[in-house]
């Protein structure tokens, strides 16, 4: 009975810790300019997407009583503008001194990230349905695009993967982490997002460790208080046999 009980504790934990891992993890990647084969897409799910989606502009003060979020993804336009997708569903746009532009929120199921296109306006993809919004910096929408899910398309989203730093000039612009032990609770996502210069200095333009730290205090907190409580029950079902 007592080995059955700790199996079942055992395979509760490990289920909750999957569940966090899968709601937490995000791919990060800047996104490369190559195109992909678009499928055409019809009026009324066009409507039904874009209403889903939900992307509203926000206001600086708005952001500003947010904690920064650790980064999904990002582009650089050929201006110097910074387009940041953030875990907790916002897009973030800065200058290259990491000023604030603009910010929007938006509704998505799966993992994203961003771009910028050659009209200087921004592309959100979706992973869940491989498709791509693309809409104004002031909010609107432009197109939707329903990306065929062939060979060439996988293995371009494979490769836009992979990419953690873009380069600016003579500079080069990357995602870091900077949380030592704590960097394994990142989930995939990024806290810093630096900008590098010829002279090797680092100028830090987003920083999300304050977020991190407080989300890894909960998490381990959690674990141990399952921990605790179900080591409690165990010793007590002992103490009665």
């Amino acid at each position: 009975m007592v080995g059955g009980i700790l199996k079942k504790i055992f395979c509760e934990i490990i289920l909750i810790l999957v569940i966090l891992f899968s709601l937490l993890s995000l791919n990060v990647y800047s996104i490369s300019s190559k195109d992909y084969t678009i499928n055409p897409i019809s009026e009324s799910k066009l409507n039904s997407i874009w209403s889903s989606i939900n992307i509203k502009k926000i206001t600086e003060d708005e952001t500003d009583s947010i904690l920064n979020t650790p980064i999904t993804g990002f582009d650089l336009s050929d201006n110097g503008e910074i387009v940041l997708a953030l875990i907790d569903e916002r897009i973030l746009i800065i200058e290259d001194d990491g000023s604030f532009v603009c910010a929007f929120d938006f509704k998505a199921n799966g993992s994203y990230n961003v771009r910028w296109n050659k009209d200087n306006n921004i592309e959100l993809f979706l992973t869940r349905g491989f498709i791509i919004i693309e809409f104004t910096t002031d909010g609107e929408l432009v197109s939707i695009k329903s990306i065929v899910e062939n060979v060439d398309n996988q293995e371009t989203w494979r490769l836009m993967q992979k990419e953690r730093e873009v380069a600016y000039n003579d500079k080069v612009l990357s995602v870091e982490n900077h949380l030592g032990p704590l960097n394994l609770l990142t989930f995939q996502s990024y806290t810093q997002l630096v900008l590098t210069g010829v002279d090797g200095h680092n100028n830090v333009l987003y920083d999300a460790g304050i977020y991190v730290v407080l989300r890894s205090l909960l998490i381990i907190s959690f674990v141990f208080i399952w921990l605790f409580v179900f080591g409690s029950y165990f010793i007590y079902v002992c103490k009665k046999k």
